[in-house]
């Protein structure tokens, strides 16, 4: 996701979610049972960025994703129960049925609208799928529809959108039939590249769809009243959503605010209801002041180094090698999450679950190569000079705030001291992150990523040939087989077991990412918020939430 993310920033996000839930009240000025509600459903909150379209076809990061997940309503939702037990449950589909050799799912779309008072159909699912898939649309999510018949196909230009396995039967009947069986597809279905969309609103935006608040119609649980980008996002309850009756608040406003002290003074004010937090010095402070709800817990999330292997340095494996070595993880967690987070040995996050149990593989713990000596050898390969002294590498980090600037600080201090070269950073806003390493305009970055299911395949999937979503020059025919075999493979424990050979191949063998911590979040809810209780993996939708002794 439920980054949706896509999560590629360092900060954590909003809407946080996890398993491994840790849930204490500091203080309750009310009593905990008193479920009367406040006359006024008003609350206030904060993104850390301004999301750069909220189109559903082409969005790329997590805050793009949280607004979708308010406004548009998937096939189906996750239920969050005790000791965060999550279950997919109905939502625009009230039911389905699953064929015997487990590739057909036949959705039965239940009564409801648009904001326009339309009825939304079968049809705007499947033109959502499949615009997502055009290849003229650009998405860079439809990697997440390829389980479906002909989807990677079709996207790669090879198939005609009618060969594509979804077929509206009638007005309310979806048939969705995947080129083989895929045990977590239900969990995608919740990622907003599987949203509705309605065909003539976005031929009547055209580029424009997607920019602007009123260039997508509602069928969630909110709409957007106003979008003033740089500024807010205000949303209003959607009264013609078909569950309004579980919809309490009637108004939410997201302020945008980069800046992290900027951030943590809002909920320290008392000027927002709720909100993350990550500096070691903010959480004691807030921890003292006993009018906060915390909660910690896995967000199935893990911070990384991104190589470019077309770059100067990083196209010799050796050297990605040393600086995959060098990093110092548990300064980084101590330092900037104050131990909340956990040091990363692996790339698929804590948390993720795998053929019944959690998957565990941390492929560079216990690795003792010298990382001095690795940068040596891979400088002499290349042909340069083996003087580390005279050897500089750009860092490009994807924020300009203080958070960002002393992030980078360490990460600089940590690698030049380890391997006795010089790191500049460049600091550059999220748009031009994002630009820039698309491009590959870069030779490190840092970055993250937030599962999109539960399932190792959402990470391990990021790095095939034709995945480009992390653009760093990274392509393998033995990468790809070994993932095409697990995702093939009907003996789930052989599967876990060649996912595992994947990892090992991308990280110790060919090091093309080094990741850094494994994310945790720490929430603040202020105690009259009730009823937020946010999903392992979709984007929040805030429905259920409610004010009582504010």
């Amino acid at each position: 996701m439920k980054e949706t993310l896509i999560l590629l920033a360092l900060i954590s996000s909003f809407y946080l979610g996890g398993c491994g839930d840790n849930v204490k009240t500091t203080k309750t000025t009310k009593s905990s049972t008193d479920t009367r509600m406040d006359a006024v459903q008003e609350l206030h909150a904060f993104l850390p960025a301004e999301p750069k379209t909220i189109d559903p076809s082409k969005v790329t990061g997590a805050y793009g994703n949280a607004v979708i997940a308010k406004i548009t309503e998937s096939l189906v939702t996750v239920h969050v129960g005790p000791k965060s037990h999550e279950t997919i449950v109905p939502a625009g589909a009230k039911s389905w049925t699953i064929s015997q050799d487990k590739k057909v799912y036949t959705f039965k779309i239940r009564d409801m609208q648009w904001s326009d008072k339309k009825a939304v159909t079968a049809s705007d699912y499947a033109y959502g799928i499949k615009r997502t898939l055009n290849p003229k649309t650009g998405s860079l999510y439809a990697f997440l529809l390829y389980p479906i018949k002909n989807a990677q196909a079709f996207n790669s230009r090879k198939a005609k959108r009618d060969a594509v396995g979804v077929k509206v039967l009638d007005d309310k009947t979806l048939q969705i039939t995947l080129a083989a069986p895929t045990p977590y597809f239900l969990q995608m279905l919740t990622n907003g590249a599987y949203s509705p969309q309605r065909k003539d609103i976005v031929k009547k935006f055209a580029t424009r769809y997607g920019s602007r608040g009123d260039s997508l119609l509602s069928c969630g649980p909110f709409k957007i009243q106003k979008w003033i980008h740089g500024n807010k996002i205000i949303y209003i309850k959607n009264s013609g959503y078909w569950d309004a009756k579980n919809v309490h608040l009637t108004k939410m406003t997201f302020t945008i605010v980069n800046d992290e002290n900027a951030r943590m003074n809002l909920i320290y004010n008392g000027n927002v209801d709720l909100g993350s937090v990550s500096k070691p010095e903010w959480i004691k402070k807030f921890q003292k002041m006993n009018v906060f709800v915390t909660r910690t817990k896995y967000m199935l999330g893990v911070n990384y180094i991104n190589f470019n292997l077309k770059s100067k340095y990083f196209k010799n494996v050796k050297i990605r090698k040393a600086f995959s070595l060098a990093q110092n993880r548990e300064e980084e967690n101590h330092v900037m999450y104050n131990d909340h987070f956990e040091p990363a040995y692996g790339f698929v996050a804590r948390g993720i679950s795998a053929n019944g149990k959690l998957y565990e593989n941390e492929p560079l713990k216990g690795i003792k190569d010298d990382p001095k000596k690795l940068l040596k050898a891979g400088l002499k390969e290349l042909g340069l000079s083996t003087k580390l002294s005279k050897v500089m590498i750009i860092y490009l980090a994807s924020g300009t705030s203080s958070w960002y600037r002393h992030s980078a600080e360490l990460l600089q201090q940590s690698l030049q001291k380890k391997l006795g070269i010089t790191i500049k950073a460049e600091f550059v806003e999220w748009p031009v992150y994002l630009d820039r390493t698309q491009k590959g305009k870069y030779d490190f970055s840092t970055s993250a990523w937030s599962a999109d299911y539960n399932d190792p395949n959402t990470f391990l999937n990021l790095f095939t040939s034709k995945n480009h979503v992390v653009n760093t020059g990274y392509s393998s025919a033995k990468y790809d087989a070994l993932i095409a075999k697990a995702n093939n493979s009907l003996d789930q424990a052989k599967r876990v077991e060649i996912l595992k050979k994947a990892e090992n191949l991308l990280l110790v063998n060919d090091a093309v990412i080094s990741p850094s911590l494994y994310r945790k979040s720490f929430t603040l809810i202020r105690d009259y918020v009730k009823g937020f209780n946010p999903s392992v993996i979709q984007a929040y939708d805030y429905k259920g939430v409610y004010l009582s002794g504010k």
